[in-house]
């Protein structure tokens, strides 16, 4: 059973990669239902003190709104990295515009933090890719 299981996304501890495993299957109805599930995902980093994290953005649809997208870089990435974590790897989807917005997000995060080795982050096309980035 999943730590996090909503109709948009699946979250849970992968003993093998040792790493946070989010799958997106579409996008949160509401914004107050899409924060909420990103704060308790917060819990099982702590649980696990897990410094990775692997997004498979693969059945992701549609955009992030312009208020969520800067709560998620301005509020909950800097959590994440306050839980311990390290790295960040993103499948991204095959749709251009969500691929679009997720590279800007990337980049912002990048510019915003204090410490440039603190956190890294990258995006891949293929899973098995990003898990062997994540675990070396």
């Amino acid at each position: 059973m999943a730590f996090i299981d909503e109709p948009f996304v699946r979250i849970d501890w992968d003993e093998e990669c040792k790493c946070i495993v989010a799958e997106w299957k579409g996008n949160a109805r509401a914004s107050s239902v899409y924060r909420a599930t990103l704060d308790r995902s917060l819990q099982l980093v702590k649980k696990h003190s897990a410094s990775r994290w692997l997004a498979i953005m693969i059945e992701s649809s549609g955009v992030i709104s312009p208020e969520d997208t800067e709560w998620l870089q301005k509020d909950w990435f800097p959590r994440l990295i306050g839980a311990g974590g390290r790295r960040f790897a993103v499948v991204l989807p095959p749709k251009g515009l969500a691929a679009l917005q997720l590279n800007r997000i990337k980049r912002d995060i990048d510019s915003d933090k204090a410490d440039p080795n603190a956190f890294a982050n990258q995006y891949f096309d293929d899973v098995s890719i990003a898990r062997a980035w994540l675990t070396k």
